[in-house]
């Protein structure tokens, strides 16, 4: 009974990556993505953002989720919880952040208290992802995998670095503007 499982698990993963985009095509377009937005400033630059590099990115996230999420899968069908969960978080902690990048820099009736409890927050956000970035680090290299799980966790990993980037030039931009008040 487990020889035909095995080997229609092993026909469904042919299949259904006939479609699927690559390693490569996912790292270069969140490459692409991440220029940009680091040409841009992470979107700290009030003056002239074209909020269409946000969208840009957020594409780019869901095409990188895809990815990771079918890739993470093993013969059978069945997902990494560790990989999911770790995507997952990384996608939360996006939202978060781009959250924080338009009340912090983009918001023109910031007030000093609110910005410094916005910057707060961001020491919490940045500290919190340093911590789980260490555990899940970790926990996806304890582990023996397969090629499609290793290209899975280096997208992951890819997404992470890119976000310590996009805190520390948010936390730049909200540490110039509170200095101002000073």
């Amino acid at each position: 009974m487990k020889k035909p499982l095995i080997l229609f698990g092993m026909l469904l993963t042919i299949v259904t990556g006939l479609n699927a985009f690559t390693k490569h095509e996912v790292f270069n377009r969140l490459s692409q993505a991440m220029d940009k937005l680091q040409a841009n400033e992470y979107g700290t630059n009030p003056n002239g953002f074209d909020d269409s590099l946000f969208n840009n990115w957020y594409d780019t996230l869901a095409l990188a989720k895809k990815f990771v999420i079918d890739n993470s899968k093993n013969l059978i069908g069945i997902k990494d919880s560790d990989i999911i969960r770790a995507i997952t978080y990384l996608l939360d902690v996006n939202n978060t952040l781009c959250t924080k990048v338009i009340s912090i820099v983009r918001n023109p009736t910031t007030t000093f208290s609110s910005l410094n409890e916005e910057s707060n927050k961001l020491v919490q956000i940045k500290n919190a992802l340093t911590q789980n970035m260490s555990v899940i680090r970790n926990k996806l290299q304890s582990i023996n995998f397969s090629k499609s799980k290793e290209e899975a966790r280096e997208i992951v990993l890819i997404i992470a670095g890119f976000l310590q980037r996009m805190i520390a030039a948010v936390q730049k931009k909200s540490d110039e503007k509170m200095s101002k008040w000073g």
